[in-house]
């Protein structure tokens, strides 16, 4: 091969070396911003792509100069530089195309330009060198395809060569980058598919140490251990790393990643059948690891990740040439490449993938009576004969056994020093070394600062330089060192069956399957019970503070009421004694007497129990809080009678049988128990059971009243006329601490009352001047007192605003057709401060609201004083106009409060109305407490101010008058408004004097402003918080423009096939933190369809304008129904609209704008 004279090089006088197979590489690379983040997909990178084309465009176009300084075969080589412009998935993609004579053949080669498999998130830099036939050349051209993109970028950007970047938080398709080396020219066929099978069984060595994407989110995947051995030198250990990240997630253009791998291919393998052994149709069956079969007639080789070092390029260029040719001479020679298994690689590629050069290597056992000198430096180290063990030591038995190719091309020193270094280590670091581990060595000497270890990786000099032997050293062993080792014949094992090792690596992974899954499993099973748990205990919480708030409430109206009236039966140890005294024969009598005094009309005092204390009234508690008769009976001081021994037995047998035995009535499928002793008006205040369940539990006690509002309404107003002649005193106490409970009559619960305590010969004070009511003329007017009627009407749901009425229950009402929930946010439970801005949520169902531009509102906050009865209560009311946006999901609607001079428990009632409806939409309770604070600690906001109609960037003008100087204190800013609240501003700092005015610059976001909203400051120091609020209009013209250019354009008429190219250009006139932005069609005002999505995460500044990429566009089809069964239409309208989302939500349409779009109409 080498025996032609062979050209110089322009530098030295040494003639180039030529390689066996020519040779190309594709080298993708990340565009990087300052900070080292990629740039997605929008206007900056567009911005910096045009830049670096058109300068990497005037570079080439150079070097065909005769001035130009490159050597003068290249010169011979480059027949032309043009740009070439290519159409893929609908965007316009740009090259630098370089026509290059290779054999006697000039080829078009794109050499510089995006990745073509465009992402939707960000364009790579592929760099694309020419077929080359010595490495010099290929040297050459990797060296200036780098220093045409690092001279042409923008200032401020940068040229990453990383397998992934570090500062990415997760695995995103198709943003990784690797190296894909082209081997060409073979003679035959079968000599390209020899090579292939030869680079194919040494493909996990090459992965072990070309990996360079160990970084995720900033750090590594687990810990990195430097230790010190022996020897004195530092041993490099990351056992939970993963060396190749893109390798790992990276399965659907890499791979392919099933057990039986890539086929090992013979000489009548063909293309078909290699797409259906590795599941892909053609021409995708070339993505993957290493394709025999492309469409250049070459060996594809894609799984190295893209080099940060030059020198370890060239070492993978070397040693893949060198394989092929040692695969060639086996077919030129007639012997027959051992067949490695497909399984065992999968096996060995994993963990290459997982631990780099420490990856247990075992070789493949099924070659080794085959597999002859092969299997001599595959199965076996060769310096002791035995087994490998780890990945690297098969490596330094791959270098012995390629001598001879070596050689052949010529290889020197300096071309594989990288290799020498991570084989046989250096003075200060151990081997096994590996680009990886070279990474984390410098993760680890710079404190872990990603960062610097990037600066460390960065081009030098505008191209990638050979930092890894400078840093880390010379080697230990040198080239002459290493061929002069003598290779030890292989040690045979004792285990002499034919049992391969793919089989035990298959049992290996099946159990670490079989464990990952039941791990899986178990985490997803501790999972759903934490969940389940947690949904529980919200659940108990909620309830409990539900019944929290029932007490409190009960508690309230207690304290409301009146005194007990006095009462002739105590229920002291006294009273308690004598009545257990007592015979059953009195007993009887009494309760005759006491149903005979219930009959009458007029309560009548009894004599003999006028001397008594007065007890309280007693509360209904549940049978099982009641303890036995007996045991206070023992405690009494007083001797009883010889009685008493049976009334024990007696109530021990009572009591025991009260438990046991029960009333159980089933409803509805549901079951309702109660004791066989219930009262009557214990099943009155049973809350939650149906009215047929208290009727039929009274009708099974005997209960001659067990109608429960069943009864006809004549009898219910017999009823009524019975109970008015019972003696009825109602005082204004008790009406007002009847207002606020549920309906129930407050006449008649009083008189429930009285008839009760008319059984244990209870005296009423008689009012002065109060005559005796009659069953016939008593009425609710008889007295000048107000009285509740039986039922208290609440606020209806459909009730206009004139004739709005109180509502008593304090639960919230939600509209049945328009909403689905309510709820009040930013109101604390406890403050000090005067002014609270809370906003009401309003979550919507889908109705009629969907389809309003607009929904005007009114929002009523009534203020009641619950500690201070002399305080009216106080009325708050704002009127929004909710936008069309806001109506399709939820929408906060801020209402300012002014709490000054109120104090102790507030409970306010928020309420939501209609005014072109007039109805009430939905309300709500909530209660804080406010702690009153003099006026000597207190601070002030004395101004606060922000121009109208502002958008975007803009100023605060604050005024805070502090209760003292030097005080340190954290001011905080919110934007509230039908989207919601926002953070504009928080600071702490220290303020020396007592009066401090600021100017703050702050960003409002486009979708806070689309209406008017308000801008909160609260201001803490010392333990003591202010607030202040003011109300600001939203921009009066348009701040975003949209035009939606068409290739050909659009018109206002068009016919019904009419097709376009749309690419749509937009400004900005205000700055904004764009996230995404989808484009619509509306057909007939009536079908909405997306025509287009774009996710932009960039800021964009007032002023700017950018274009996005273009989508193609036809016009709707004119059929009605399905398959044009009901006819066609005869002419349709399409207009356009646009949303646009920023951090906070979508901006309302009223800020955007369609210029130079008009509405189409389709005949």
């Amino acid at each position: 091969m080498s025996d032609t004279p062979q050209p110089k090089s322009s530098k030295t006088s040494a003639p180039l070396r030529k390689l066996p197979f020519t040779h190309g590489i594709e080298i993708e690379n990340f565009i990087t911003d300052r900070r080292g983040d990629i740039l997605e997909d929008g206007k900056e990178l567009v911005a910096v792509w045009d830049q670096m084309f058109n300068g990497a465009l005037k570079f080439f176009k150079s070097l065909t100069a005769s001035s130009s300084n490159i050597p003068e075969y290249i010169r011979e080589k480059i027949r032309g530089v043009t740009r070439k412009d290519v159409n893929r998935h609908g965007k316009v993609i740009r090259y630098v195309q370089i026509r290059y004579q290779v054999n006697g053949k000039i080829v078009p080669i794109n050499v510089f330009g995006p990745d073509p498999n465009i992402s939707q998130i960000t364009w790579l830099l592929e760099l694309v060198t020419p077929p080359c036939e010595y490495i010099e050349e290929l040297n050459w051209w990797v060296k200036i395809l780098y220093i045409a993109a690092s001279r042409s970028i923008t200032k401020g950007y940068h040229i990453q060569p990383l397998g992934f970047n570090p500062f990415q938080e997760e695995y995103r398709a198709g943003v990784t980058c690797g190296e894909h080396h082209h081997l060409g020219t073979f003679r035959t066929e079968t000599e390209k598919k020899a090579a292939y099978n030869m680079i194919r069984a040494y493909i996990p060595h090459i992965i072990a140490f070309t990996s360079t994407s160990p970084f995720v989110d900033s750090k590594p995947t687990g810990r990195i251990i430097l230790k010190k051995g022996s020897d004195g030198r530092t041993l490099i250990l990351a056992p939970d790393c993963i060396r190749s990240y893109r390798l790992k997630e990276n399965t659907g253009q890499l791979g392919p990643n099933i057990p039986e791998y890539l086929p090992h291919v013979d000489r009548y393998f063909s293309q078909q059948k290699f797409s259906r052994h590795v599941r892909k149709e053609i021409p995708d069956d070339r993505y993957v690891d290493v394709s025999p079969f492309t469409a250049y007639d070459t060996i594809e080789c894609r799984f190295m990740d893209t080099q940060f070092d030059q020198g370890i390029r060239n070492t993978i260029i070397v040693l893949l040439q060198a394989l092929a040719l040692k695969g060639v001479k086996y077919v030129r020679q007639n012997k027959e490449l051992p067949k490695i298994r497909g399984n065992t690689l999968f096996e060995h590629r994993k963990r290459a993938i997982d631990f780099g050069m420490f990856a247990k290597f075992q070789g493949d056992p099924s070659i080794e009576s085959t597999g002859g000198v092969f299997a001599k430096y595959y199965n076996h180290n060769p310096e002791d004969g035995g087994p490998p063990g780890k990945i690297y030591e098969s490596l330094r038995a791959l270098i012995l056994w390629l001598r001879p190719e070596f050689q052949e091309i010529g290889v020197r020193e300096i071309d594989v020093l990288p290799l020498l270094i991570m084989l046989w280590g250096t003075a200060r670091i151990a081997p096994p070394i590996s680009a990886t581990t070279f990474m984390f060595l410098l993760y680890e000497e710079n404190r872990q600062n990603i960062s610097k270890v990037i600066d460390k990786l960065a081009l030098n000099n505008g191209y990638p330089a050979n930092n890894f032997a400078k840093i880390l050293g010379r080697p230990e062993k040198s080239f002459k060192d290493v061929f002069g080792t003598k290779v030890a014949k292989p040690v045979k094992t004792l285990d002499q069956s034919k049992s391969s090792l793919a089989r035990k690596l298959q049992q290996d992974s099946r159990l670490r399957r079989k464990k990952a899954r039941e791990k899986e499993l178990k985490r997803r099973k501790e999972k759903i019970a934490r969940e389940a748990k947690a949904r529980r205990e919200a659940l108990k919480r909620k309830r409990e503070l539900e019944q929290k708030r029932l007490k409190r409430l009960q508690l309230l109206e207690k304290a409301k009421k009146p005194p007990p009236k006095p009462s002739s039966r105590a229920r002291s140890s006294r009273s308690t004694t004598s009545r257990r005294t007592r015979s059953s024969s009195s007993a009887t009598k009494v309760r005759a007497s006491t149903r005979k005094k219930r009959t009458s009309s007029i309560i009548t005092p009894a004599k003999s129990s006028s001397k008594r204390p007065v007890p309280k009234k007693r509360k209904p508690t549940s049978r099982s809080s009641k303890k036995p008769r007996t045991k206070k009976a023992t405690t009494a001081p007083k001797p009883k009678p010889a009685s008493t021994s049976s009334s024990k037995s007696k109530s021990r047998s009572r009591s025991s049988s009260r438990k046991k035995k029960k009333i159980v009535v089933e409803y509805k499928g549901r079951k309702y128990r109660a004791s066989k002793r219930i009262r009557l008006k214990d099943i009155k205040k049973k809350r939650g059971w149906p009215n047929a369940v208290k009727a039929a539990i009274a009708k099974r006690r005997g209960f001659k009243r067990y109608d429960f509002g069943i009864k006809s309404k004549k009898e219910k107003q017999s009823k009524a006329s019975k109970k008015s002649s019972k003696k009825k005193v109602i005082t204004e106490k008790a009406l007002s601490s009847m207002k606020g409970r549920k309906p129930r009559p407050a006449a008649q619960s009083y008189a429930s009352t009285a008839s009760n305590t008319s059984s244990r010969s209870t005296i009423l004070p008689k009012r002065k001047g109060a005559k005796t009511p009659t069953a016939a003329k008593r009425s609710l007017q008889s007295t000048s007192r107000q009285v509740i009627p039986k039922k208290v009407r609440s606020v209806k749901r459909s009730t206009p605003l004139a004739t709005v009425t109180k509502t008593e229950a304090l639960e919230p009402f939600m509209h049945p057709e328009k909403v689905r929930n309510i709820s009040v946010r930013n109101l604390p439970s406890k403050i000090e401060f005067e002014t609270i801005v809370p906003f009401v949520k309003i979550q919507w169902k889908k109705s009629i609201l969907q389809s309003m531009k607009s929904l005007p509102v009114v929002v009523v906050a009534e203020v009641i004083p619950l500690s201070n009865k002399k305080k009216s209560k106080i009325i708050f009311q704002e009127s929004h106009e909710i936008e069309r946006k806001a109506l399709f999901k939820s929408c906060y609607l801020p209402i300012p409060i002014n709490l000054e001079q109120v104090y102790g428990k507030i409970l306010i009632k928020f309420s939501v109305k209609d005014v072109k409806g007039k109805e009430i939409l939905a309300s709500d309770y909530k209660t804080l407490y406010r702690k009153k604070i003099s006026s000597k600690n207190k601070h002030q906001i004395k101004k606060l101010t922000i121009p109208r109609n502002q958008a975007g960037k803009s100023k605060i003008n604050a005024t805070i008058k502090l209760a003292q100087q030097n005080v340190r204190g954290r001011l905080t800013l919110l934007a509230l408004s039908q989207r919601g609240g926002v953070k504009l501003y928080e600071k702490k700092r220290r303020f020396k004097r007592r009066t401090s005015s600021m100017k703050i610059p702050v960003v409002i976001p486009l979708s806070i402003c689309s209406s008017p909203w308000y801008l909160l400051a609260i201001f803490k120091a010392k333990g003591v918080t202010t607030t202040a609020v003011t109300k600001t209009s939203p921009p009066l013209s348009k701040i975003v423009a949209i035009a939606l250019s068409g290739r050909p354009p659009l018109k206002p008429t068009v016919d019904k096939d009419y097709q376009t190219e749309l690419t749509p250009k937009i400004k900005f006139n205000a700055r904004c933190n764009l996230e995404r932005i989808k484009i619509y069609q509306i057909i007939d005002n009536k079908k909405i369809k997306l025509l287009k999505k774009y996710r932009l995460k960039t800021r964009v500044k007032k002023g700017e304008q950018f274009t996005l990429e273009s989508f193609e566009w036809e016009s709707p089809s004119m059929r009605k129904g399905p398959l044009g069964l009901f006819g066609s239409y005869k002419q349709r309208r399409v207009r356009f609209h646009c949303e646009i989302f920023d951090k906070v939500g979508v901006i309302n349409d009223t800020l955007i704008g369609f210029i130079q779009t008009p509405n189409i109409t389709i005949k």
